[in-house]
């Protein structure tokens, strides 16, 4: 069994967020953590690991980058900085684009063994 104890990661707006909880041993929860930090830092950011993190925005609305590359980018850092993802949590994710009215956005649906856990929405 995996063992592991992590600040907990969600914030009071979350509808499953647990009032007065500052850690969690649950390695779902921890996975969602991570997942959250990765897709929200910008590379650079972090000091010690200038490849940590994810530019969404530049990746989401660069011209230059196809759908496959994004999704290239965003595996290399689950399984780079998440490490249960691949093996353990079958952590898998969809793309999905949508014509808006001023710009397009993207949406990041994030899996953990085929159940729902997490969205992202880069507009």
């Amino acid at each position: 069994m995996i063992k592991i104890t992590d600040i907990y990661p969600r914030n009071p707006e979350d509808p499953l967020y647990v009032p007065n909880k500052l850690e969690t041993d649950d390695v779902v929860e921890s996975t969602i953590g991570m997942i959250k930090q990765i897709m929200l830092t910008k590379p650079g950011s972090v000091l010690g690991d200038p490849f940590f993190g994810i530019d969404l925005e530049s990746l989401v609305f660069d011209f230059e980058v196809s759908q496959s590359e994004l999704e290239d980018a965003i595996e290399l850092q689950l399984y780079t900085y998440c490490p249960f993802a691949r093996d353990i949590l079958k952590v898998s994710f969809n793309l999905g684009f949508f014509q808006g009215e001023t710009k397009d956005s993207c949406i990041i649906e994030f899996a953990i063994k085929g159940n729902p856990v997490l969205g992202i929405k880069v507009i």
